[in-house]
């Protein structure tokens, strides 16, 4: 646990360039940024199978995923901005999540993606130049989005096989398939 300020930028990571491996951790990344150099199945930041983190101030590059969540809660990810990620967000098996003011932007694959991830809120998300900017997919049931922007992605919102999400103030604009796309949801 502890309350941890990034100093300085790093570039070129060809690893994981943040692990957090502890319950009750605050990485503030001061504005500063990660950078990786596109290696697969590597994440700027990975947190699993812990809970009561914040991730805050913080641009995030070239990883495969830049921000990482697995199996945890009570997570919160916070003014970040994420480019040229595979995958800006992925959160997997994890509930009680809070992802705010959050930029996801040219990331290859998909802005931020929930998996089998129950009762998060997303809020002030903005994606721009994805293939997908935001994906719901598989039990990620009663999830709150409020105040979500995309555009310029081939899918703006998709809600997979996921049931009780709640949707408040949705831009979705000059997306080329579908701004917002439901299938088996309710």
């Amino acid at each position: 646990s502890g309350y941890y300020i990034l100093n300085t930028s790093c570039s070129n990571l060809n690893d994981t360039g943040i692990v957090i491996g502890a319950d009750n951790v605050v990485l503030d990344g001061n504005y500063k940024i990660l950078d990786g150099n596109k290696t697969y199945n590597t994440s700027g930041i990975l947190v699993e199978r812990h809970k009561n983190i914040t991730i805050k101030n913080l641009i995030i590059k070239e990883f495969c995923y830049g921000v990482y969540v697995a199996n945890s809660s009570d997570v919160k990810i916070t003014n970040i901005a994420l480019e040229g990620n595979d995958c800006g967000i992925a959160m997997l098996n994890s509930f009680n999540n809070m992802l705010a003011n959050i930029t996801a932007m040219d990331n290859y694959g998909v802005g931020l993606k929930l998996f089998n991830a129950s009762h998060n809120k997303l809020m002030n998300i903005t994606v721009l130049n994805c293939k997908y900017g935001v994906i719901l997919d598989y039990n990620s049931n009663g999830n709150t989005l409020r105040n979500i922007k995309t555009s310029n992605n081939k899918i703006g919102i998709s809600i997979e096989i996921s049931h009780d999400n709640i949707v408040f103030n949705l831009t979705a604009s000059n997306n080329s398939e579908n701004g917002i796309l439901l299938l088996g949801s309710s």
